[in-house]
């Protein structure tokens, strides 16, 4: 099991230099840190999330600024989760005044000494940013190994521990929080090698063969003196002759040797694992598969002899159905009787309260349309007395017309008759008229004031207007004869009377005529 903890990583170095053209351009740089990188994100590599690394390969910014972000970075994500601090350069380096620099993509051939990273800010930033981290430093340049001494001195220019040999100690069943570690491509006086033919460097290439194929022999993780050794091996094995020896150094070992820190998966373990794992796996399938088998042999011998008890009990369950069909026919049989007597029973209750109740509302209804005719009824009779009535009422108003009618004309004919007879009275004719004209007057005047007295209801008005016209008639004739007999003969006198009738009954004919036109509009 790993001990490593929580990482962060800070990949660094350039394919190319614009301004300084000794230095080789080669792909091999581009894909060094492109594998390493990967690694590092990968799940199969140490899975780190995409913000615990720091990707400043081919970074153009000056070498102030690249400090500035490596330890702004640091300063921001180096919780107490964080045990790791993981460094890797790619690239080339070398010496400026006794100290070991490495070439960044700024750096220039005319201001080597402004435009390069000297490894002792790096070593500086890291010690004073994360001093209770473990540091791992992986430097694929010329001379890396010259990279070591900045790290042995870490506390702003004062010695904090003088190594004049690499003594490895190991502190078993101690864990080792804190320390510096290095894996150089090459020693202090070495080139290292980018092969013109290779995918990779010839350190970064051997790196990526240990880290994604592993070693068997060794447990789940391999420590850092685990890859060393696995690296040198396969550059050895690879390049022979060209070989050229990485270097590892741990110049800072206050908590124990961080060689022996198991930080990297073993993929050779794992596919063993894996491999066992199937193995096994395997193995309990077929275990499986034979108890299955066992299982479906006992299976068929208990669903033969279930098979065996049914053929035996078939008989006796055929009997019990044919028990209970019969036992469910006479159920039903009696249900059925039952139930038409109780339908019966139904049928008569139904009846009788049906029957009851037409009774109860015939009653109801007679009672209703009784109270319902007795205003007609009423009504009617009451209807038929005002017929009655009014039948009496226009006999005697008839009679009553007729009355007045006959008693008019006598009055009215009575001066005529006496006129017509005036000549067998000789000089006393006048007298005998005005004596039959004041009683015809009285005659006509009497009835005149019975007409004015009868009741309203006796006569409509016109009937009033019509029978008052008449007698006015007659009075006008009574009064205007005997006043012409006193001036002139019979005959005229008669004449003048009744052409003057004559006249004032054709006027109030006309006025008669207007009024009736008048109410019929």
């Amino acid at each position: 099991m790993t001990t490593a903890g929580g990482s962060l990583a800070v990949i660094l170095g350039a394919s190319e230099w614009p301004s300084f053209p000794n230095f080789e351009t080669r792909p091999a740089f581009q894909n060094s840190a492109n594998f390493f990188r990967d690694y590092l994100l990968r799940d199969e590599g140490l899975g780190l999330p995409a913000e615990n690394l720091l990707w400043l390969f081919d970074n153009e910014e000056h070498p102030g600024a690249i400090v500035d972000r490596i330890s702004r970075f640091l300063r921001t994500n180096a919780e107490a989760a964080i045990r790791n601090i993981l460094f890797f350069y790619v690239g080339h380096g070398g010496y400026l005044n006794k100290d070991y620099f490495v070439a960044l993509r700024c750096t220039s051939q005319k201001n080597l000494d402004l435009t390069v990273l000297p490894v002792k800010f790096i070593a500086k930033t890291l010690y004073e940013e994360t001093p209770h981290k473990r540091h791992i430093v992986i430097i694929d340049a010329c001379y890396a190994s010259g990279a070591v001494t900045p790290f042995i001195y870490q506390d702003a220019g004062i010695a904090v521990v003088e190594v004049p040999r690499q003594i490895r100690e190991v502190l078993s069943e101690v864990d080792i929080d804190k320390g510096s570690a290095l894996f150089c491509a090459a020693g202090p006086k070495s080139k290292s090698k980018a092969p013109w033919e290779g995918e990779y460097t010839m350190f970064s290439g051997a790196l990526q063969r240990v880290l994604s194929t592993g070693d068997p022999t060794f447990q789940d993780y391999l420590s850092l003196e685990e890859v060393a050794g696995l690296v040198e091996k396969d550059i050895f094995n690879t390049f022979r002759a060209e070989a050229v020896r990485p270097e590892l150094h741990t110049p800072r070992q206050e908590k124990g040797d961080l060689r022996t820190l198991r930080l990297f998966p073993n993929p050779a373990r794992r596919k063993e694992l894996e491999s066992r794992s199937v193995r096994k796996l395997r193995d309990d399938v077929d275990g499986l598969t034979n108890v299955v088998s066992e299982l479906r042999k006992e299976l068929n011998e208990t669903r033969d002899s279930i098979l065996a008890a049914t053929t035996n009990q078939r008989a006796s369950f055929r009997q019990i159905q044919d028990e209970l069909k019969a036992a469910v026919q006479a159920w039903l049989e009696s249900a059925e009787g039952r139930l038409a007597k109780r339908t019966d029973e139904l049928e008569a209750k139904a009846s009788e309260a049906l029957k009851a109740s037409a009774e109860s509302w015939l009653a109801s209804a007679g009672e209703w349309l009784a109270e319902r005719t007795k205003e007609p009824e009423a009504k009617i009779a009451s209807e038929s007395l005002n017929l009655r009535s009014e039948k009496r009422s226009y006999l005697e108003i008839r009679n009553e017309y007729l009355r007045f009618v006959l008693a008019g004309a006598a009055g009215s004919l009575l001066p005529v008759i006496m006129l017509l007879t005036s000549s067998s009275f000789g000089s006393n004719a006048a007298f005998f008229l005005i004596v039959v004209a004041l009683v015809a007057g009285t005659i006509a005047g009497s009835t005149r004031r019975r007409l004015d007295t009868a009741p309203a209801t006796t006569f409509s008005p016109n009937a009033r207007r019509r029978i008052g016209r008449f007698f006015t008639v007659v009075l006008s004739s009574v009064v205007t004869l005997p006043l012409n007999a006193l001036g002139n003969s019979g005959e005229v006198a008669l004449t003048l009377s009744t052409l003057s009738a004559i006249g004032m009954f054709i006027a109030f004919t006309l006025v008669e005529w207007r009024d009736s036109t008048k109410e019929a509009a």
